[in-house]
């Protein structure tokens, strides 16, 4: 099974679109790698000591994908543009579907040993959706 994420997104004044895009490496997706705790409950107790608490995380995650077509980088984009943009994922045997992501607002292309027809993304995202536990 090859490892792919499929973009969910509306381009502005088209249909829901669904693209999928080659996954060589993920990090932060399967498995909890990276994540922030939220939110920081500070408790102060009658004595002066100070305990933090926390209810949820959030999951940072990077993406590495294989080389992709102009219509794949084009389908990123317009994925990045859509504010209710979702992915499902098949990597490794696991599958999840609308998840909530939010790229990096800064991001560069890269191309396999300088081959201009070999480009690839590398994105980090953020979770969209704070979670209050992990099953897998």
């Amino acid at each position: 099974m090859a490892n792919t994420i499929t973009l969910n997104y509306t381009p502005s004044g088209g249909a829901l679109t669904a693209t999928a895009i080659p996954v060589l490496i993920e990090k932060g997706l399967t498995h909890a790698e990276k994540f922030a705790m939220w939110p920081p409950i500070i408790n102060k107790a009658l004595d002066g000591s100070c305990e933090t608490q926390y209810r949820s995380f959030i999951r940072s995650l990077v993406l590495k994908t294989n080389a992709l077509t102009d219509a794949q980088l084009i389908a990123y984009l317009n994925w990045c543009l859509d504010n209710s943009r979702t992915i499902d994922y098949s990597i490794d045997g696991i599958s999840e579907t609308g998840i909530v992501l939010i790229p990096e607002a800064e991001q560069e292309l890269s191309r396999f040993n300088d081959c201009r027809l070999t480009p690839y993304l590398e994105i980090t995202m953020a979770e969209g959706t704070a979670r209050t536990a992990w099953v897998r």
